[in-house]
């Protein structure tokens, strides 16, 4: 019985050790993906914003061009 109880506690010990390393891992992963998250929405609004510089600037010449001639 003590060495049954003994090789549980032993697996046990090892199964903590095991969930804390998967804890860590997971963590770490979920850190990468909110930056790469953060990354992609800062790639995305950058894309409208020109987007929106553009619409601008082609707006701004047709009003000069219909004002010019």
């Amino acid at each position: 019985w003590k060495l049954r109880k003994g090789a549980a506690e032993a697996d046990l010990t090892v199964l903590d050790h095991e969930e804390e390393g998967a804890r860590d891992a997971l963590t770490s992963a979920f850190e990468e993906l909110k930056k790469f998250e953060h990354v992609a929405e800062l790639t995305r609004l950058n894309a409208v914003i020109a987007a929106g510089k553009r619409e601008t600037a082609a707006f701004d010449e047709l009003g000069l061009r219909r004002r010019a001639g």
